[in-house]
């Protein structure tokens, strides 16, 4: 083989390199902008859950409440 021809080879296998490390760069990037959508609809979950759950934090001051009428009502009967 000629040195032209092995020039050649090596230029083509170049581009493929080239060409194949852009493609990997591109979809990983197309697969971080997916990532940071995703991201963005699980921030939204998770904030809707802890509205709909906040509610929950505050049972323990209802039942601690209706301990203290409950036993305010057994004083007031005379009971025990």
């Amino acid at each position: 083989m000629s040195t032209t021809a092995w020039w050649t080879i090596g230029s083509l296998t170049g581009a493929a390199v080239v060409l194949v490390a852009a493609v990997l760069l591109l979809a990983a990037i197309a697969l971080g902008r997916r990532i940071v959508g995703q991201a963005g609809d699980i921030m939204e979950a998770l904030d809707a859950t802890r509205e709909n759950t906040n509610p929950m934090f505050d049972i323990a001051a209802v039942n601690h409440n209706l301990d203290r009428i409950t036993r305010g009502l057994r004083t007031a009967r005379g009971g025990a």
